[in-house]
């Protein structure tokens, strides 16, 4: 069986499966394409915002403003602060589920903002853009609170601003062993 994965469009994921029919006529393969759409977020359609709004650069502005306490409100600020609040209201309950919340120390929505802001909302582990708003369900890019310690709850001073996609893939290795797999670059020579 050969499988080939085929990524034309950005939204559309084609998986073509080659498989021979029977042994008598090997050379006779059928195709059966499966196409799969990427699932977008409901939500996303009534905020309202074009391609332009959801790139970093905006963001990023938008969590300047946001941090400064600008008084000129706009349309993304209140969308920002309620996603931010959403996610810490997530992880508290992911904490409180694991028997790890510590009220005292656990961290709040001035600080995930200076924490995004201070990695200019770029992954810990791999410097990729990350995203407060997107449009797809579990994109990889968009921000997350790394725990260091994992035995200990989302707490200030154990967390690293990290992408969806570095945070579900350290798992429980330890923080520096996976910042430098990430950063390490092989070349090979002689080929």
């Amino acid at each position: 069986m050969d499988y080939n994965l085929n990524l034309e469009n950005s939204n559309i994921k084609k998986i073509i499966i080659n498989e021979t029919i029977n042994k008598k006529n090997n050379n006779k393969k059928i195709i059966q394409e499966k196409v799969k759409e990427k699932k977008m977020r409901v939500e996303t359609k009534t905020w309202g915002l074009n391609d332009t709004d959801l790139n970093h650069e905006t963001q990023l502005n938008i969590l300047n403003s946001i941090l400064n306490k600008n008084s000129e409100k706009n349309k993304y600020n209140s969308i920002f602060i309620s996603h931010i609040k959403n996610k810490i209201s997530s992880y508290k309950q992911q904490d409180i589920l694991k028997k790890r919340l510590n009220e005292q120390s656990f961290i709040n929505f001035d600080e995930v903002l200076k924490l995004l802001n201070s990695s200019n909302m770029k992954c810990h582990y791999c410097s990729e853009e990350m995203y407060i708003l997107y449009e797809r369900v579990r994109e990889l890019k968009q921000w997350s609170l790394d725990r260091v310690n994992n035995n200990i709850g989302h707490n200030f001073g154990n967390l690293v601003i990290a992408c969806l996609e570095c945070n579900l893939k350290r798992r429980r290795t330890n923080k520096d062993a996976f910042m430098f797999t990430k950063n390490l670059v092989i070349t090979r020579e002689g080929l």
